[in-house]
């Protein structure tokens, strides 16, 4: 019991006193004359007298100033009266937040960790008895002192958290004591359902400070109990309204039952024609993409022959609409993908594909459409249909039916640039190279960026922006007029919110029962008509792709579309179907030059082609001024050129008449075709006619540079000078799996200056003397000797391949201020169409040269090389060829003669094999039957080899 202070009647008559003031200055004045063991006993009686008057400001001064005699005075401290005083005080609200954490401290620097960890509950149940929550740092407080205690985080957190339900005092709790509870406030009512009861009857006071975070933790912490499962679906109409993406998403995930409600009726169907549902699968446009990075790559299924049950994955056909259109992606993918790896055997996969009716029967029926749209004169249809057809020919499909007609792609290339290219016209502006989602309703047009930005555009092009979901939420945002929404896709079912923006909370979002199907209306179609065309064309979304068709029904593009654009490049300048009604010109006179081209315009634009994008854009008529625009062009040029490429691998496969008129770059000798190396023929013809020229220029003091040629991206070519070493493979007898490919290269080769064995070429290796490098990728310079042209400056800036042509093939130093040749040059070798041609008359006529063991002896003796290596150099690597293949005399050349099961490696680097190897070819193909390889020349080679 407390002792009766005798100050008690002044101390009653002060708190009386209305003026805050007045009564701190009588107690102080009290206190003056006392001992300090008798000081705080005073502020505590003044403490109870100021609570009594109702007078809590002036209370919990007085308290504050007990303690504060107290930390001046250490020995008055007595942890149990100390205790005691705030067992009474705190319940009376009368201890400042900053006196119970330093009451904290104190306990757990001079008690026992146990008895201070016990007292402070006390202390809580004391207040949570009265309705009180003492202060918000009661959970970091509390944890500081169970952890010295030795009682674990999570269950201190949940015996803190359940006090706080089961005395009812969380509902009028701070903002911080929300935010520090609401995730164990979750664990223990996922655990027992009374809990989870008391957890939504907890819903916090609206007049709270911060009340609408203090909201959102309340719902968080529901969404963490999994309350979703067993609340009515009237709670989501109401008291789960405005409440944040994250949390709405994963209590409605949580109800899929009780929130299934009954959708308006919608055919299965439907979503693969509505561009505003991301197509299950992918785009029916989507390309093998072999080339890009690792983010925007686009991989095709593995299917593999006693690896893959095919059986099952005819399965997927007796599926809905949707999940056939996204198997019938990946069979696309499969048939692009055939051939692009060495060491599948792509055949034996496609026989164990087609092995299975239902999907045979699927591919005929793809290959049907390809061949339709390869027929259709269209440049983008006839490179859709040519990237699948060429794979399916080169891996054995043989079923293509009847009617198979190839236009010719420069007809295709005239018809598409005059019927209209989308970058005619100014799409609205979307950011480039991120994530972007974009729905169209009505004459609005919203697009949300990853971070969640909003930008709602009219027809006008006036923007509005708002603040939203950001993308990871999987949600799309699209604007009515009056309100926004966010929309997602729920086992086919549109699932739309109504968007708001909380100053304090951010974005929200309501479900409302009235507006939970709402879905845009996006229109799948609209006629545009392009700067000058003489009719509309035709713009038409369907399984995840848009295609437009001109006036006269050249269908000009096939774009990829999906209103979700999470790859970074490409689609997302695309805008939705509906929207191309309001796009206005980009470049009027760029439009007027493309309505009057023809077919001598696009031969020119196709011969630019060849030698790479940069001509090709620089061919593009100069009244052409977006830059857009240009690109577009040019693009369509190359795409051309590709397709120019394939017709001439498809007809060689199906055995149809070649490729009538070829342009003059492509043509070759009758008797040395070029199927798939063809893209070589026209890229080192260029190459030649551009050194050539510089060769022809005035030659200065020095050598200089003359220009930087972009477009010959792989100088010097790496197969530069092995011809020789290409003819010695073709005519082994073992060979006969790789020998087509081999002629093949030599064909190539030799149709191309390059090749032509005249010996004006040389490759060297160019290291930069003085002091500060200056990198010179594919610049062309004007030499003593010709011209020379740098390559890529892969490793280092003071080093450069090199590739240097002389009229007159007489070289000396290329005398080029700082560079100088670095190792010994590489010499053209032997090559040209005649000796080609020849070579391969005496393979025909006399079969495959007899292969005798004493060469590589000979070559080991003269070279003073190993005899592993000079038996790898003769015939060639053991690790690239089936060992049974070789006969057995010259096998025992790679054996190992102390362990005959062990074949050896070789030592020395390929460069120098490479070097000794060519050389091994006779200048007269006849001498390589009659007389076997020159290995004199090739040990010379080896002799004079040095290393780049």
């Amino acid at each position: 019991m407390t002792t009766p202070s005798p100050h008690q009647p002044a101390l009653a008559a002060l708190a009386a006193n209305a003026d805050p003031r007045k009564a701190k200055s009588g107690v102080t004045k009290l206190a003056r004359p006392l001992p300090a063991a008798d000081v705080p006993p005073l502020f505590e009686q003044a403490c109870r007298e100021f609570g009594a008057a109702g007078e809590g400001e002036l209370a919990t001064w007085a308290f504050g100033e007990a303690r504060k005699v107290e930390k001046k005075h250490p020995a008055l401290r007595d942890m149990d009266v100390l205790h005691a005083a705030f067992l009474e005080f705190t319940p009376r609200g009368a201890v400042a937040p900053g006196a119970l954490r330093d009451h904290v401290k104190l306990m757990g620097a001079e008690l026992a960790a146990d008895e201070a960890h016990d007292r402070f509950w006390e202390i809580l149940e004391a207040a949570f008895a009265v309705g009180l929550v003492p202060y918000a740092r009661v959970f970091p407080d509390l944890l500081g002192l169970a952890k010295a205690a030795g009682v674990k985080k999570g269950d201190a957190e949940a015996r803190l958290a359940e006090r706080l339900l089961r005395t009812g005092v969380l509902p009028a709790a701070s903002h911080a004591i929300w935010r520090a509870a609401r995730r164990p406030l979750g664990r223990i009512a996922a655990a027992d359902r009374a809990l989870l009861d008391l957890l939504l009857a907890a819903e916090p006071d609206e007049d709270a400070d911060l009340a609408a975070e203090i909201r959102q933790y309340w719902l968080e912490a529901l969404a963490e109990a999994d309350a979703g499962a067993h609340v009515p679906p009237e709670w989501f109409f109401t008291s789960a309204r405005r409440c944040s993406p994250e949390v709405l998403l994963r209590l409605v995930d949580q109800a899929p039952d009780r929130l299934a409600g009954t959708p308006p009726h919608r055919p299965a169907e439907a979503d693969l024609g509505d561009p505003g549902v991301p197509p299950p699968g992918g785009s029916v446009y989507i390309r093998r993409s072999k080339t890009t990075s690792f983010a925007n790559r686009v991989d095709a299924p593995s299917w593999r022959a006693g690896k893959t049950d095919f059986e099952a994955l005819a399965a997927e056909l007796q599926t809905g609409p949707g999940e056939r259109h996204a198997f019938e992606v990946q069979v696309d993918l499969f048939v692009q993908d055939l051939g692009h790896y060495g060491n599948v055997d792509y055949r034996e996969a496609l026989r164990a594909f087609c092995s299975v009716p239902a999907l045979r029967d699927l591919l005929r029926d793809l290959v049907e459409g390809w061949k339709a749209r390869a027929a259709s004169g269209s440049l983008p249809e006839l490179d859709h249909a040519l990237t699948r057809l060429v794979p399916l020919a080169e891996a054995g499909y043989a079923d293509f039916g009847t009617g198979l007609r190839l236009p010719d792609p420069r007809d295709a290339l005239s018809a598409t640039l005059r019927g209209g290219l989308p970058a005619e016209l100014a799409h609205p502006p979307m950011p480039h190279g991120s994530a972007v989602r974009v729905l169209q309703h009505g004459e609005l047009l919203t697009w949300t960026a990853r971070n969640g930005d909003v930008h709602i555009v009219g027809p006008g092009g006036r923007a509005e922006r708002r603040r939203g979901p950001d993308l990871n939420y999987g949600v799309m945002t699209w604007y009515d007029g009056e309100n926004a929404y966010s929309s997602r896709y729920v086992d086919h079912v549109l699932q739309t919110f109504r968007l708001e923006d909380d100053p304090a909370a951010g974005p929200v979002l309501t479900l409302d029962e009235a507006t939970r199907y709402s879905r845009p209306q996006s229109p799948a179609s609209a006629e545009v008509t392009f700067p000058g065309a003489p009719g509309p064309a035709r713009v038409a979304y369907a399984r995840g792709g848009i295609t437009v068709t001109a006036h006269d029904g050249t269908v000009t593009a096939l774009l990829p579309y999906s209103a979700e654009k999470l790859r970074g490049t490409g689609p997302e300048a695309v805008p939705p179907p509906g929207w191309w009604a309001h796009l206005e010109p980009a470049d009027p006179d760029g439009s007027a030059v493309l309505r009057g081209l023809g077919r001598e315009q696009a031969e020119r634009l196709l011969d630019a082609a060849f030698t790479g994008p940069l001509a090709a854009a620089e061919a593009v008529d100069p009244r052409v001024t977006s830059v857009r625009l240009r690109e577009e062009i040019a693009e369509a040029a190359l795409t051309a050129v590709q397709c120019l490429y394939r017709l001439v691998r498809l007809r060689d496969i199906l055995g149809l008449e070649p490729q009538p008129a070829l342009p003059e770059v492509l043509r070759t000798r009758p008797d040395l075709p070029v199927v798939r190396s063809l893209p070589l023929v026209p890229r080192f013809r260029r190459l030649a006619e551009l050194m050539e020229d510089a060769a022809a220029r005035p030659r200065g003091e020095h050598g200089h540079p003359i220009a930087v040629a972009g477009d010959l991206a792989f100088v010097p070519p790496l197969d530069f000078g092995l011809l020789g070493k290409t003819a010695l493979a073709a005519a082994r007898p073992w060979q006969t799996g790789r020998r087509a490919a081999n002629l093949e290269t030599l064909h190539a080769w030799a149709s191309t200056p390059l090749g032509d064995g005249g010996g004006r070429w040389r490759r060297l290796a160019l290291a930069w003397t003085g002091a500060h490098p200056h990198t010179r990728d594919l610049e062309l310079w004007r030499t003593p000797n010709g011209a020379l042209i740098f390559g890529h400056h892969y490793y280092r800036p003071d080093w450069s391949d090199a590739l240097e042509y002389s009229p007159d093939g007489a070289f000396g130093p290329v005398d080029m201020p700082g560079w100088e040749i670095k190792g010994r040059a590489k010499p053209q070798g032997w090559g040209g169409a005649d000796r080609v041609a020849e070579f391969e008359r005496l393979l025909d006529e006399r079969g495959p040269v007899p292969q005798n063991p004493d060469w590589a002896r000979e070559l080991a003796e003269a070279a003073g090389i190993a005899l592993i290596d000079a038996a790898t150099i003769c015939f060639g690597q053991w690790s690239r060829q089936e060992p049974a293949e070789i006969p057995e005399e010259i096998r025992d050349l790679f054996t190992d003669p102390a362990d005959p099961g062990k074949l050896l490696p070789w030592t020395l680097p390929y460069p120098k094999m490479d070097a000794v190897a060519a050389p091994l070819m006779p200048d007269d193909p006849a001498a390589l039957w009659d007389r076997g390889p020159d290995i004199a020349r090739a040990a010379v080679a080896c002799q004079e080899f040095q290393v780049f």
